[in-house]
């Protein structure tokens, strides 16, 4: 939240996104995250409320980009290989190790720009629509899934504000903030399998069962010490 209001005074930007997040205070939501995760539907126009009650305003996506990094950050810290592109990089596209090291560092990098956070939405809209089962599906990879996930904006129309694209990566990240397990095909692939139910993935590329009145999957928000959350000020 610092990153995306930066000339908002932390005691107002703190305060903001805890209405956002669909508290009636940040001690609230710091009382709410002590007993672990809450997943919350995010409130646009508490948050802009807020923050016109005190002569101050925001970029719209400043609050939906936020909690998408809650969740980007906490993917790249469950797994230390995960960039854009997925589980590593395409070594072979590379000439050295150390060009190769760098641009990992780079995809890893992005994983937290305004673009992935907009992706990052996409696929969690799309993820909302799936059900779990205790297996994993091995009949779709998380790249099968993702261009899914596209075509809700690009050929049905749905969130087109988000953009057609999700990257590799975004799209497990937000696979396992959503709560799914995601493991790597394998130790060579970019691509990995979630716990979907075919079923809800046959019915979800419709985007029928996306809740149309919020436009908007639940975010996991979770306890200190998240950059987002904790050091929101």
């Amino acid at each position: 939240m610092r990153s995306a209001l930066p000339k908002i005074p932390s005691t107002q930007r703190i305060e903001a996104f805890a209405r956002g997040a669909g508290f009636n205070a940040y001690a609230a939501m710091r009382a709410a995250l002590r007993d672990g995760p809450v997943r919350v539907v995010p409130h646009d126009e508490a948050f802009e409320r807020y923050l016109s009650d005190h002569d101050l305003h925001a970029n719209d996506r400043a609050l939906r980009r936020t909690l998408a990094r809650v969740g980007l950050r906490r993917a790249m810290a469950h797994d230390s290989m995960l960039t854009t592109t997925g589980y590593g990089i395409a070594w072979q596209l590379y000439k050295t190790n150390a060009e190769a090291r760098a641009a990992s560092v780079q995809l890893r990098a992005d994983l937290l720009d305004d673009w992935s956070a907009d992706q990052f939405e996409l696929a969690s809209l799309y993820l909302s629509q799936l059900e779990p089962r205790k297996s994993l599906n091995r009949d779709y990879s998380t790249y099968n899934l993702k261009h899914q996930a596209e075509r809700l904006s690009r050929e049905r129309g749905i969130a087109t504000h988000l953009g057609n694209y999700v990257c590799n990566g975004v799209f497990i990240a937000a696979a396992l903030s959503a709560g799914f397990h995601v493991r790597q095909i394998d130790w060579s692939s970019l691509n990995g399998f979630i716990n979907a139910t075919t079923r809800s993935i046959k019915a979800a590329r419709t985007g029928q069962l996306i809740n149309r009145s919020t436009m908007s999957a639940l975010w996991r928000l979770v306890t200190a010490p998240d950059p987002e959350v904790s050091e929101a000020a």
